[in-house]
């Protein structure tokens, strides 16, 4: 988390996720790595799965108070009905 706390403060970006891969209990690595693309906007997170909830930081300070709910909403939606 702190590499992607830097990098959004680097950035100045006001979303982030980055790639993932999953493990079993004991930390055994169960697939490769989830490549994400580097940048997507909203138009594209609504037609694309790819970004894990988990991986995602959100400054609200930045975003438009619109923009903010939508993302919001976007990041529920995909805990509530994601690919687990």
């Amino acid at each position: 988390m702190q590499k992607q706390i830097a990098f959004m403060k680097k950035n100045q970006a006001a979303f982030i996720f980055s790639a993932y891969q999953f493990m079993n209990e004991t930390g055994q690595k169960k697939r490769a790595i989830a490549q994400v693309p580097a940048t997507i906007n909203y138009q594209q997170a609504l037609k694309n799965t790819i970004i894990w909830t988990s991986t995602v930081l959100i400054d609200l300070k930045k975003l438009k108070k619109r923009t903010s709910i939508c993302l919001i909403l976007r990041v529920k939606i995909l805990l509530v009905g994601g690919n687990y």
